[in-house]
């Protein structure tokens, strides 16, 4: 009996070592397959946040770069012919010396910044974004600076485009405004909260 006794006791022992071998091995496999799982999440998450931080980058970039190379330019051009026109009105002055006044802002002040803004119009209208409205208003505006150049060039001196049916895009500047100064509160704001989530 006492062999069996002992027998009993040996096959316990032995069934109880391997069961705390299985479970100690599977307990390790299972921290192991844990730990991998917990990489490639932490992994994952690290992509994210980076492909994340990239777009917002991105996304500020271009927003910079349509306020440094478009809207801006243009906007402050366009307060500049706001600010002056007037002048241009004297060249039909009886007065000689006014109206040469007139003539000298016209050529060196308004037609030069009328080139500068059509430049930039040409070269960089992709960045825009334009409205269909703010598009047809640029458009307009292109139209009606080289009928302007032209007519100058011809020595007609004394008129101005509307005479030959291209008017002056009444809506440019309230758009340009309205799209200058919504972007660059955009990109304040978005700058502001990326600047905040970093810290």
């Amino acid at each position: 009996m006492e062999n069996v006794f002992t027998a009993v006791i040996a096959s316990l022992t032995t069934v109880t070592a391997l069961t705390a071998g299985v479970v100690w091995f599977g307990g390790k496999a299972t921290e192991k397959l844990l730990d991998v799982a917990v990489s490639r999440i932490e992994h994952q998450h690290k992509l994210n946040e980076s492909r994340f931080g990239i777009a917002i980058k991105s996304s500020l970039d271009f927003k910079s770069q349509q306020l440094n190379d478009f809207y801006w330019p243009i906007y402050i051009r366009l307060q500049k012919d706001n600010a002056i026109w007037n002048r241009i009105l004297d060249k039909r002055s009886k007065d000689d010396k006014i109206k040469a006044i007139g003539r000298e802002i016209e050529m060196n002040e308004v037609l030069p910044n009328h080139t500068e803004i059509v430049q930039i119009i040409q070269s960089k209208i992709h960045l825009s974004q334009a409205s269909p409205e703010l598009q047809a208003a640029l458009m307009q505006y292109v139209r009606h600076v080289a009928v302007y150049k032209a007519m100058r060039a011809a020595g007609d001196d004394d008129r101005f485009p509307i005479a030959l049916g291209e008017v002056w895009p009444d809506k440019l500047f309230g758009l340009i405004e309205a799209n200058t100064k919504g972007l660059q509160k955009d990109f304040d704001r978005s700058l502001s909260e990326t600047l905040n989530e970093g810290r």
